[in-house]
């Protein structure tokens, strides 16, 4: 799991977000359906609401960063932190 994850977020980082969106739109039902610790949950859904950011579709934006946001406070204050902005970067979105 940890390597789709990075993978997805490499093209997300290169600007390839139509490549990115496919392996996050498998990545995250099978972290829903498995069992994967707070920290891979955590990555999938930051990751995700990234790119649903970058390709403006603010409502899925807030929902699923929303849940990383959760994941994230038992993981650490650096995790908590980047997510709650990514989050009110989705919320100012126009």
């Amino acid at each position: 799991m940890f390597g789709r994850i990075l993978a997805a977020d490499e093209d997300l980082g290169g600007g390839y977000y139509s490549e990115a969106r496919g392996k996050f739109e498998r990545i995250v039902p099978d972290v829903e359906k498995g069992k994967f610790s707070s920290c891979f949950r955590w990555m999938a859904y930051d990751g995700y609401g990234q790119l649903l950011i970058a390709t403006h579709k603010k409502k899925k934006a807030i929902a699923i960063l929303s849940r990383a946001v959760e994941e994230a406070k038992g993981l650490g204050s650096a995790q908590l932190s980047a997510t709650q902005q990514h989050l009110e970067s989705a919320e100012q979105m126009k």
